[in-house]
C-alpha cells in the first residue's frame, strides 16, 4: 500500500500561491508515482494500464480543489490488490493417477515384507521350541550350537524388519518427492501466467481462513492440467 499526502496552506496571495502549489504538486506527484510504479512493475509485474489510471485519478483530485483559501489536506491511498492462489497439496496429490499406482506398489511391497517377517518369526519359534525340548538331553556342544542359531535367527529378523521399514519409507519419500515436483511445476506455470504474488498450500491448518474474494481456489485448474489439459 502506498500513501501520499499533500497540504496547501493559506498565505497573503492565496490565488496565485494556490495555483502554483497545484502545478507543483501535480508535477511532483506524477514524477513520484511514476518512479514508484516503475519500481513496482519491475519487482512484481504490475499492470501499467492500472498504474496510469491511478496517476490520472490523483491529478484529477488536485484539479478538483476549487477553494484556494481553505487548507486542503488529502490522503490518497493507492491499493494494489494482491492476487494469489490456494489449494491443498494433499487433496490434489491423492487424486493424481501416479499416486494411486505408487501407493498400490508400496502396499504390495509391504505385504511381501510382512510375509517374510512372519516366516522369520515362525522359524525362530520353531528353533526356540526345539531348543527347549532338547535342553535336558542335548550335549553341551549341541546346546551351544542351538543357542547360536537362535541368536542368529533373532538378529536376522530384527535386521530385516529395520531394512524393510527403511525401504518402504524411502520408496514413499521418492514417490511423494516426484509428485510434489510435478505439482510445483504446474503451480509455477499457473502463477506466472496469472501473475500471482504467491500460491498457498492450505494443508496443516496453517491458514485457518482464506478469503475467496481475494484468492482463487486452484484445485480444479491444477487437476485439469495434471491430466494433460491446458487453460
Amino acid at each position: 500500500m502506498i500513501k501520499i499526502s499533500y497540504l496547501c496552506y493559506k498565505n497573503k496571495n492565496p490565488k496565485s500561491q494556490f495555483s502554483l502549489t497545484k502545478s507543483i504538486m501535480k508535477r511532483l506527484l506524477v514524477s513520484v508515482l511514476t518512479c514508484v510504479f516503475t519500481l513496482g512493475i519491475q519487482a512484481q509485474n504490475i499492470d501499467t494500464n492500472e498504474d496510469n489510471q491511478v496517476v490520472e485519478a490523483i491529478v484529477d483530485s488536485i484539479n478538483n480543489v476549487s477553494e484556494p483559501e481553505q487548507i486542503v489536506q488529502n490522503v490518497i491511498v493507492v491499493e494494489k490488490t494482491v492476487r494469489f492462489g490456494y489449494l491443498s497439496y494433499n487433496a490434489v496429490i491423492q487424486q493424481m493417477s501416479e499416486y494411486s499406482e505408487a501407493m498400490s506398489t508400496i502396499a504390495q511391497l509391504r505385504v511381501a515384507y510382512e510375509e517374510e517377517l512372519r516366516r522369520g518369526e515362525e522359524n525362530f519359534t520353531k528353533l526356540f521350541s526345539e531348543y527347549i525340548d532338547g535342553q535336558q538331553s542335548f550335549p553341551e556342544n549341541i546346546l551351544l550350537k542351538r543357542q547360536k542359531e537362535l541368536q542368529q535367527s533373532m538378529d536376522e529378523s530384527i535386521q530385516f524388519k529395520q531394512e524393510a521399514r527403511a525401504l518402504l519409507e524411502k520408496r514413499e519419500r521418492e514417490v511423494m518427492d516426484k509428485l510434489h515436483n510435478k505439482l510445483a511445476g504446474v503451480l509455477k506455470q499457473i502463477g506466472t501466467e496469472r501473475r500471482y504474488a504467491f500460491i498457498i498450500n492450505t494443508d496443516g491448518d496453517i491458514y485457518p481462513f482464506v478469503n475467496p474474494e481475494m484468492g482463487e481456489d486452484l484445485t480444479q485448474e491444477v487437476m485439469f492440467r495434471l491430466r494433460g489439459g491446458m487453460e
